[in-house]
């Protein structure tokens, strides 16, 4: 098992077409954005990303539409 990345590694670095690194890397990347778009909304409706700061919130007298809190 330790050899075959080793392998594999040899072979990208080579220039050769390895159609199962191939096929994974298109698997991985059809579904990293659904995969970073659900962990964003989770994150989100585990409200991490309000103000904990005072220095970071909006500065007073300055309305914010996009803000309502």
């Amino acid at each position: 098992m330790q050899n075959y990345p080793n392998q594999l590694r040899l072979k990208v670095r080579g220039g050769e077409y390895d159609e199962p690194f191939e096929k994974l890397f298109n698997v991985a990347l059809v579904l990293a954005v659904p995969g970073f778009f659900t962990a964003y909304c989770v994150i989100f409706q585990l409200g991490c990303f309000e103000y904990f700061s005072n220095a970071l919130k909006p500065a007073h007298g300055i309305e914010w539409p996009v803000f309502p809190n």
